[in-house]
């Protein structure tokens, strides 16, 4: 796990596709989902990115990084998966992983 966040906060991941030999491109086109790695929850269906480049800001939204279970005290594990090229010969998957930290009061208004 990369970083942690605290739940019900808005997270930003930037994507950055790379090809075969690792060089940055823009891909044809993408897409992101976000599941919890514990329960295989989908937190965030996929979603197209509307606009695909060589460095792609995806703000997660604060309603997806709620806390599953609030028994574990430790930061629940997130993945965000980015699938740039779907169908294409130069298809891509790429995980980014991230904690969402229990504040044990907040709360969804």
């Amino acid at each position: 796990m990369s970083r942690a966040f605290n739940e019900l906060s808005q997270v930003s991941v930037t994507a950055r596709p790379l090809d075969v030999n690792n060089d940055a491109y823009t891909p044809t086109t993408a897409r992101y989902r976000v599941d919890d790695c514990r329960t295989g929850t989908e937190l965030v269906a996929w979603t197209d990115i509307s606009v695909p480049s060589t460095a792609m800001v995806i703000d997660i939204p604060g309603s997806a990084n709620a806390i599953i279970d609030s028994q574990r005290r430790t930061p629940e594990k997130k993945v965000l998966t980015v699938n740039t090229d779907n169908g294409l010969t130069t298809q891509h998957y790429a995980e980014y992983f991230y904690g969402i930290i229990d504040l044990g009061f907040a709360q969804v208004s």
